[in-house]
């Protein structure tokens, strides 16, 4: 695949990425996926055994629509209970889990994962609202020995991402979360990492999941990227690439518009909760990446067009 002059296909990363099966992915332990993306029309969600309806019930709604117009901060919780290990085709790294309210999440360790997927999944979760991205609410527990990033559980999943599966009643939402994956230099939007749930008029909503694979969650690769896209190898096949455009540039602008304050606040509290300090130049390549976001989403788009030929 060529690139437009000036742009490049996210390179081998100092933290060793390597190839495998015909994809990139990271030489570190084992993480969870929710699935490898499927050329089927139809790919059902296979959790197994689903957590009990009155665990599901007592769940609040999982936040939608974007509202932040200041930085956000993630709730930390003092200790969620485990309530068994969310089956997924190729490794159990993530389990159920019910928190003192009784609000049921899906939890990933970082003893399994590392910090960087914490941090690049805040990072994520952070932008999300701003941009308009249909991400589940987030929490987190830091508790020593306990580290985890909590994912509130989407009632009512009935699938992953299909070309078949119907209209698309959010498409700014799924547009932007092309967006976000753009600029945070995300290669994992695969047909697993979007979830679709019923909504009125026989349409279906999107949520989009799983951040942890971005370049942002590797500070010093991050802060070195320049303008660089992520792969597109991994992308969910079938996306309706040319009724996003509108909506993608829309969401870009937003991310171009952002205060840089509250830019930098937000990776404060992402780099707060991995523990650690962002090294020089990591913020000023988010910043600067954000002020140039509709064009890189312009060219990322169409390495997903030129991909989906």
């Amino acid at each position: 695949m060529s690139n437009s002059p000036g742009q490049q296909t996210m390179p081998k990363a100092t933290y060793a990425w390597r190839k495998r099966s015909g994809s990139l992915s990271r030489r570190m332990t084992p993480r969870f996926r929710y699935g490898r993306a499927s050329k089927s029309r139809v790919s059902p969600v296979s959790f197994g055994p689903r957590p009990s309806a009155t665990l599901a019930r007592a769940m609040p709604p999982v936040a939608s629509e974007p509202t932040a117009t200041a930085p956000r901060r993630i709730a930390r919780l003092a200790d969620v209970q485990d309530r068994g290990p969310v089956p997924s085709p190729h490794t159990n790294e993530a389990s159920y889990a019910v928190d003192a309210s009784g609000r049921l999440w899906v939890r990933k360790r970082e003893s399994i994962t590392g910090w960087e997927e914490l941090l690049a999944e805040a990072l994520a979760w952070l932008l999300a609202d701003p941009l308009g991205v249909p991400a589940p609410d987030a929490a987190v527990v830091l508790a020593p020995g306990e580290e985890s990033w909590l994912s509130a559980f989407v009632p009512d999943v009935v699938a992953h991402w299909s070309a078949g599966a119907g209209p698309i009643e959010n498409r700014d939402g799924l547009a932007a979360t092309l967006v976000l994956d753009a600029l945070l230099a995300n290669p994992d939007r695969h047909a697993r990492n979007i979830l679709l749930a019923p909504a009125a008029g026989g349409r279906v909503r999107a949520w989009a999941i799983d951040w942890g694979d971005a370049l942002a969650g590797h500070p010093a690769d991050f802060a070195a990227a320049g303008e660089r896209l992520p792969s597109v190898r991994n992308a969910a096949p079938g996306l309706p690439l040319a009724d996003l455009d509108e909506h993608a540039d829309a969401a870009a602008r937003r991310a171009a518009a952002l205060d840089p304050g509250s830019v930098a606040s937000t990776v404060a509290e992402a780099f707060a909760v991995a523990r650690t300090t962002p090294p020089a130049g990591y913020a000023e390549s988010l910043l600067h990446r954000l002020s140039v976001a509709p064009r890189l989403t312009r060219e990322y788009l169409r390495l997903l067009q030129e991909r989906a030929r």
